[in-house]
């Protein structure tokens, strides 16, 4: 006796799988570090802290999709989705696959580098600011916000930087406070503008995976 075949289709209604593919979007716009297909599998490694929403939409999967196979794989600082498409395919299984990669296009990563970049960017402002209220020279508040910026591009440093952000931009409208304080002065004009500018920054960053997909349509256009 054979065992029957599953259906080789998705069990969802054309809303239901438009509302599926927009989740299946924002969950690789946030988190998907690159993906790697092999024929009949698909391979995508996602953020450490992405773990529940991977787990949350293969199974949602797996009760629309039941004749692909889903394999989450935890790994020291990622997780890793294997979905299989069945060996009979053939070459139908790239189609059958495709759906797991919306949201990735032009992306593969970068959106996780481009907030890093962001944040990055927003804690070396800080940090210049807190830099040139002590010494008044502007060099190297220029230099230490290319210096974060250049680490943030080649690290996946979103999380530290936006925290190290947050802390030297308190910091740093404390340190205005104080000073003004204590000299009975207000502040330097130069100073205020570099810490509103490095505020800004903060906000752009902690937002930015908001953002990003507005962004990136943007460019496209």
């Amino acid at each position: 006796m054979t065992t029957p075949s599953l259906p080789i289709a998705c069990t969802l209604t054309p809303d239901a799988r438009g509302e599926r593919e927009a989740l299946i979007a924002r969950l690789n716009r946030r988190w998907l570090r690159h993906h790697v297909s092999d024929g009949a599998t698909l391979t995508l490694t996602y953020d450490r802290d992405a773990e529940r929403s991977v787990r949350e939409v293969v199974r949602l999967e797996r009760h629309c999709c039941a004749f692909l196979t889903f394999d989450v794989v935890e790994q020291h600082d990622a997780i890793v989705l294997r979905i299989g498409a069945p060996a009979d395919v053939g070459g139908d299984a790239s189609t059958l696959l495709a759906p797991f990669t919306i949201g990735s296009e032009g992306t593969d990563g970068s959106a996780g580098r481009m907030a890093g970049v962001a944040a990055g960017t927003s804690a070396a402002a800080a940090l210049a600011c807190g830099v040139c209220c002590v010494v008044p020279v502007a060099f190297p508040g220029i230099a230490l916000t290319a210096f974060g910026a250049g680490i943030a591009a080649f690290a996946n440093v979103y999380r530290w930087a936006l925290a190290a952000a947050l802390v030297l931009v308190v910091v740093g409208w404390a340190g205005v406070a104080i000073q003004s304080g204590r000299s009975r002065r207000r502040p330097r004009a130069a100073t205020v503008r570099g810490m509103v500018l490095a505020t800004v920054l903060f906000v752009v960053a902690s937002s930015w995976p908001m953002l990003e997909p507005h962004v990136t349509a943007f460019l496209r256009r």
